[in-house]
């Protein structure tokens, strides 16, 4: 009877082993995908550069936008047709026998 007691025991710490093995197994690898550094919290990084890129693009693409209107501008450097369009869209003139059409912005 000793022998089948020692058997049984020797067959459950097998099993605990396993088990416990098979668990710590599941706890990384759970933490490796879903965890603060895992796989996907890697794609939302991802993905957030991506996105963050692509608006840093587009504001460069307004900036030089500005900056070759405000160019015609500069003291050094005034284009006077950009000068006269500056001008009137700020104060509002128009010459005679012009029409104005608003559109919204």
């Amino acid at each position: 009877m000793a022998g089948a007691v020692t058997r049984l025991e020797g067959r459950l710490l097998r099993f605990m082993g396993i088990a416990m093995v098979a668990l710590l197994s599941l706890y990384f690898t759970y933490h490796a995908i879903y965890g603060t550094q895992g796989i996907r919290r890697q794609q939302v990084l991802s993905d957030d550069v991506s996105a963050r890129e692509a608006e840093l693009q587009r504001l460069q693409n307004e900036r030089q936008s500005l900056e070759k209107r405000t160019t015609g501008l500069r003291p050094e450097s005034i284009d006077p047709d950009m000068l006269d369009e500056q001008a009137r869209k700020q104060l509002g003139y128009t010459k005679d026998g012009e029409r104005v059409l608003l559109t919204p912005p």
